[in-house]
């Protein structure tokens, strides 16, 4: 499954001047993505930790929401993965709203419905790993995102449901 994620994000950074991470978590696909240069945000240092190799990439910790005030150069595309669902809606649709403004294409990848989380996943006490919000995909589409289902991607789960978006400027 998760190779399947990897293709996806892939697709959709390769070949960008500056892709940033937002909630990067073990940066397992930020360091995969072929680009000029790549930035993670990460609030959870102890994720970063878990990364064998930072070369070639910038790691901040911080959280994704000040994004604004990181000091960030000039990015062109934004990525999720697992993690606009740890915002609330507010925020998140406010962070997205801000990278749209910005004229950064966005990919993201987002569990469908109901998908709780209440522990950290990687056993390093992170209390940032809560599900805040929950999405739909015409929640995205009607932000102007196109969207592709992927219905039964998460077997672990009752739904299992998740989808991918993205953005462009025009």
């Amino acid at each position: 499954m998760k190779s399947r994620v990897l293709e996806w994000v892939k697709s959709q950074c390769d070949g960008s001047r500056h892709v940033v991470e937002f909630g990067a978590g073990k940066l397992d696909y930020i360091v995969r993505i072929r680009c000029r240069q790549r930035t993670a945000i990460e609030i959870c240092g102890e994720y970063v930790k878990l990364q064998k190799s930072t070369d070639a990439l910038t790691v901040i910790v911080a959280d994704m929401r000040d994004y604004r005030n990181l000091g960030l150069r000039k990015f062109d595309c934004a990525l999720f993965v697992d993690s606009i669902e740890h915002l609330t809606k507010d925020d998140a649709l406010k962070l997205l709203r801000q990278l749209q403004e910005d004229g950064v294409r966005i990919a993201s990848f987002v569990p469908e419905g109901e998908y709780p989380q209440t522990e950290d996943v990687w056993g390093c006490n992170n209390p940032h790993q809560t599900h805040l919000s929950t999405w739909n995909h015409k929640e995205f589409a009607d932000l102007g995102f196109e969207t592709e289902q992927w219905p039964g991607f998460h077997e672990d789960h009752e739904t299992g449901d998740a989808f991918v978006v993205s953005w462009s400027p025009a």
